[in-house]
């Protein structure tokens, strides 16, 4: 069937090129995500070798502050596990000062601030 009418006939190529741009911008946004999510898996990654670097060089430290509260301060080292079950992660002080996390600076931490800064911005 064709329109004999060219108001209609303009109003079909109209509605052509609107679903050639809801199509180019779906597209677009698939692209941008899947980019967005290769980056954000990437991160993750990055965050993972981080924190095992970090629990590498933080684990004997640990272990040795349970024994020496074992030992010296006399207490059962289930509680001095507990104490200590996140030494090296920094946080809060007794008066309220910033302590910071240790070995914040390994290479492969610096590696993920890096990329944290330099990431995209959705």
């Amino acid at each position: 069937m064709t329109c004999a009418d060219p108001v209609t006939a303009g109003l079909f190529q109209g509605d052509a090129i609107l679903k050639g741009s809801i199509h180019a911008i779906f597209a677009a946004s698939l692209l941008f995500g899947s980019i967005a999510a290769a980056e954000d898996a990437s991160l993750s990654a990055l965050k993972q070798r981080c924190e095992a670097a970090r629990e590498a060089k933080i684990a004997p430290l640990r272990a040795a502050a349970i024994d020496e509260c074992v030992t010296k301060q006399k207490k059962d080292r289930a509680s001095c596990e507990r104490f200590y079950r996140d030494y090296g992660n920094g946080g809060r002080t007794a008066a309220g000062a910033a302590k910071q996390r240790m070995f914040n600076d390994l290479p492969e931490c610096l590696e993920l601030y890096e990329a944290e800064k330099n990431r995209t911005k959705p």
